[in-house]
């Protein structure tokens, strides 16, 4: 038996080095498989396990068009939806959600075929719904190509403040 998800989210919190990544990775992706295909669609409980589980679908998006794994951003989509709004705001969910529409098109999917993935799923198509059509340029920007690619939070904390100003739209 693996790692149960909540394990898996757990050790996010220990610092890891890149090896220990990139088993983290798929540690949590393994077990968020296996949650899946048990049928359980429970709330992930807890602030931290609720931020390490953003902080992978977030993640994921790009090893998702790197890989050209379409599977890899179904399992985002639905580790979306077993995020709690009592331990996450919906809008980080949201632009994590932008990622994925943006990460679909990059895999040469249409967002309706996509989308009818979870034609029996209430809870997600609620959630897919809700996926903003574009990605903030004040959130995220794409870079990189093919095994390259990956999207990049957008540090505003290291911009200048016309920089910062620019992007937020106030001059």
């Amino acid at each position: 038996m693996g790692v149960s998800l909540e394990d898996a989210l757990e050790a996010w919190h220990t610092g890891l080095s890149v090896d220990q990544e990139e088993q983290w990775n798929r540690d949590v992706r393994d077990a968020l498989g296996v949650r899946i295909a048990d049928g359980c669609r429970e709330a992930v409980i807890g602030r931290r396990p609720s931020w390490a589980l953003l902080g992978w679908c977030e993640n994921a998006t790009s090893t998702a068009v790197r890989s050209q794994d379409s599977h890899l951003l179904e399992l985002v989509t639905i580790a979306l939806s077993l995020l709690s709004s009592r331990h996450i705001d919906h809008r980080e969910v949201l632009l994590v959600g932008a990622l994925v529409r943006r990460a679909v098109e990059l895999l040469g999917l249409h967002w309706g075929e996509f989308r009818r993935r979870f034609a029996s799923d209430g809870p997600v198509l609620e959630l897919l719904d809700k996926f903003p059509e574009a990605v903030s340029a004040k959130s995220h920007r794409e870079q990189g190509s093919g095994r390259e690619f990956r999207f990049v939070k957008v540090r505003l904390a290291s911009m200048s403040e016309d920089e910062l100003l620019r992007r937020l739209g106030e001059t």
